[in-house]
This record gives structure tokens, sequence and C-alpha cells, in this order.
């Protein structure tokens, strides 16, 4: 992967969690009823599957009535992006031999948490590194954020601010200290 491609990936990373986000602004603005007599497909050469939108929508107008299925698609937005953009820089770093650069960030160690956390056991809740215990790491922190060895199992409070500052901190990251 070259470094144009490899910053095209991140940047369809972000593109996505705006998409997602920009998905929930207009049904917000939407009526949704009419969805209750819908049927959404899902279809590949082998395979055909029909979903009826009735139980998820019947009665349904407006997204205030389904807000636990607003925050769990938000929080589904966060794990995503915050997974594949680390996994997508990890992997580039890899196969280009600047593992030590990535691991030199100063944000490295917060963002291995947060992936971790977003991707592992349960979903959300901080999990503390056997490492870190090993390498004496009681904190992390990027920003305003810090986790340290106390918070785990709490669940890791990222709002979608502090994801899209962090994507920015990555990208910059990715495009003046990456070759």
């Amino acid at each position: 992967m070259t470094k144009v491609e490899f910053l095209g990936a991140l940047q369809n990373l972000v593109n996505t969690f705006v998409f997602g986000h920009t998905l929930l602004f207009i049904a917000a603005a939407s009526d949704l009823s009419r969805l209750q007599h819908a049927t959404l497909e899902f279809s590949s050469p082998q395979s055909h599957v029909e979903v009826k939108l009735d139980a998820l929508f019947a009665g349904v107008t407006s997204l205030k009535q389904r807000p636990i299925m607003v925050e769990e698609f938000q929080a589904s937005l966060r794990r995503a992006v915050l997974a594949e953009f680390f996994e997508c820089m990890r992997s580039y770093c890899q196969s280009t031999n600047q593992e030590q650069t990535l691991r030199s960030a100063p944000w490295y160690e917060f963002v291995r948490i947060a992936r971790n956390t977003t991707s592992h056991q349960r979903g959300g809740h901080i999990s503390w590194p056997p490492e870190f215990k090993k390498k004496g790491i009681k904190s992390v922190r990027w920003n305003h954020l810090e986790v340290d060895e106390s918070m785990e199992g709490q669940e890791l409070i990222m709002h979608d601010s502090d994801i899209a500052l962090l994507l920015g901190d990555l990208r910059q990251f990715a495009e003046q200290r990456l070759s």
C-alpha cells in the first residue's frame, strides 16, 4: 500500500464516521412512520434475505422514540472507526517498517487502550493490558482524556467530538511523521 492509498483509507474511515452521523441527522428530521411497512433486502449472488421493518418502526414517527437504537448505532460507529483506524495505521506501519515510529507517538498507548476497549471482551469497558502492568504503566493520556489502571472494568467514555479530534491527530501524524 502506498502512502497515498493509506491516507485515502484513513479518510474513508473518517467519511464513514461522518456519513453515519449524517444519516442520523437526516433520519431525525424525517417522519419514520412510512418505514413501518417497508422491507429491507440484502442480496448477493448466493443468497437473498428480506427483513421487514415493521418490528423496528411500527408506531415510530421520530428517532426520539428509539433512543437506545440511536445510542447503540453511535457507539457502534465509535467502536468501528477507532478499531479500524488503529488497525489500518498499524498494518501500514508494519508493512513499511515504521512500527517504532508509531509506538513513539505520544497518544499511542491511549489509542491502544481505546482500540482494545472497543474491540475485545465487553466492548466499551476498559481492560488494562498485562504488558502495561509489567512495564509499570499506570495511566495513559491523550488531550483531556486519561485512563488509568484503577478504571479497569469501567466504561470508556469518548464523545463523538473526542473521536473526531483523535482521528484528526492520528491523520496529522500519518501525514507528517510517516513515509
